[in-house]
């Protein structure tokens, strides 16, 4: 079982290579590389979006595995809030974000600089959006390198080695592909994930009564209460992180038109639920099955790995693994191409020498992976606690990258003070959220939320300021 999966990724790895390497000979400049000469149209968006969303943190382990714990209330709140939240980000970006967001701004390191005075706010802004990216990426690596723990439990060094292996890879096709190769992948890694639900539904409901249940009885489980917290939480997240993801905003410089954008949005949004629904349907399928529920995907994978030796439990291991390395794959790839896009931005503005842009993409993915093991062995064990904290703390300051979405005169006026306010009550839920309930990344964002609350407050203070100042 082990052996066949192994091979199984390995295939998968070289499949992702191949696709995302065909448009090599097609990048001639700079757009080429990071925008794919804003020719993206509303399926295209739709797919990139999608597989961005659908990650190994938030999907895999989040709707899997809290499946099997949480119940059939996730499979209720989960498309809600997520319905909720990217039809809120598509509704603001339709009737506030000017047109040339779409055409005159290839990135949103481009449009902060056009729409801020000063270099200061630049630069805060520039920063705040490019941790928020790396943050994520950092925390889909962590739960990626205990998924692969699996595979190679004898040390941990080998475990971030196959890392190293998987992190340049996705690179290579990055750094070969461009925006346009990684577009070009997201199907069929889209594809992989969503097989999850449906295989692992149809092996438990279409076959024989589990195998689990002749080594250890089916205990009675009590899910976890969860229901307006989760979909407040839900909510928050797609709502006011998601837009300070550079991959947002390098999405919708790379689309056709505005159009284009918001309608494959609301199409990503629709595709999300319904695939964190299916996700949600297998991990609680699973929970019947196996009779365990489960805290993290890697032990639901060791779970499966260490069962009765059952063709059912060796389908769905491979399934789900392979799934988990497609969502793995599917977000290190988004977020090394837009940090890499920020970082050209950043370094050499007017350049269109395809050859540096290709070796600023492989540097981005080489730091990328010496700042995990950096990290890693700094924090240890602390790891996800800190990281989850960090994660809190950028969506509670993310009302500020709103203020990007307006006019000069508007953003230093009225919107500002609003935004402002707007981070001030997310300060206020999140951290009356965190004193009581259960969901991974609150129980300690106590102290991220305190600072997110004086940022804010801060803001709100200097907003005033600028507006009376404008006024006269």
């Amino acid at each position: 079982m082990l052996v066949f999966t192994i091979a199984l990724l390995l295939v998968s790895l070289v499949a992702f290579l191949v696709i995302g390497s065909l448009q090599a000979n097609t990048i001639k400049t700079r757009e080429d590389m990071y925008s794919a000469s804003s020719g993206l149209d509303r399926f295209q968006v739709a797919r990139t979006v999608l597989a961005a969303n659908v990650s190994i943190a938030g999907g895999m382990q989040w709707f899997l595995v809290q499946g099997s714990d949480v119940g059939l209330q996730i499979i209720l709140w989960g498309p809600i809030a997520v319905l909720i939240g990217m039809y809120l980000n598509a509704i603001f970006v339709e009737r506030y974000a000017p047109e040339n967001v779409f055409t005159g701004y290839s990135s949103f390191t481009t449009m902060v600089r056009d729409l801020f005075e000063g270099r200061a706010a630049t630069a805060v802004l520039l920063i705040i959006t490019s941790l928020g990216s790396l943050t994520i990426l950092l925390i889909e690596i962590y739960v990626g390198v205990q998924v692969l723990k699996v595979f190679f439990p004898q040390i941990d060094v080998a475990g971030i080695g196959v890392l190293g292996f998987v992190v340049a890879a996705v690179t290579l096709y990055a750094v070969m592909g461009g925006l346009l190769g990684i577009v070009r992948n997201d199907w069929i890694q889209n594809a992989i994930i969503a097989s999850v639900g449906i295989v692992v539904v149809i092996v438990i409901i279409g076959g024989s009564t589990s195998p689990y249940h002749e080594v250890r009885p089916a205990p009675a489980h009590e899910y976890t209460p969860m229901g307006i917290d989760l979909i407040t939480w839900l909510v928050i997240v797609n709502l006011f992180f998601i837009p300070t993801q550079l991959r947002f905003w390098q999405v919708a410089g790379s689309a056709v038109s505005r159009s284009d954008f918001v309608r494959g949005y609301k199409r990503a949004a629709v595709q999300t639920a319904l695939f964190w629904s299916l996700l949600a349907v297998a991990g609680y399928a699973l929970l019947h099955y196996t009779g365990n529920s489960f805290e993290t995907l890697d032990g639901l994978l060791s779970d499966l790995k260490n069962g009765p030796q059952h063709i059912a439990i060796s389908v769905m291991f491979a399934i789900i693994s392979l799934a988990a390395f497609a969502a793995l794959v599917s977000s290190a790839d988004s977020a090394i191409i837009s940090l890499a896009q920020a970082a050209s931005d950043v370094l050499v503005p007017a350049s269109n020498n395809v050859l540096l842009q290709r070796a600023i993409v492989a540097a981005v993915g080489l730091l990328s992976f010496v700042i995990y093991v950096a990290v890693f062995l700094v924090l240890g064990t602390q790891f996800f606690a800190v990281f989850s904290s960090a994660f809190s703390l950028f969506i509670l300051i993310a009302p500020m990258v709103g203020i990007a979405l307006v006019d000069r005169a508007t953003a230093k006026s009225k919107l500002y003070q609003y935004v402002s306010l707007g981070g001030l009550v997310v300060s206020l839920i999140v951290v009356l959220l965190s004193t009581y309930t259960a969901l991974p990344y609150l129980p300690n964002s106590l102290w991220a939320g305190a600072i997110g609350f004086a940022i804010c407050l801060v803001a709100a203070v200097s907003a005033a300021l600028i507006a009376r100042r404008h006024r006269g």
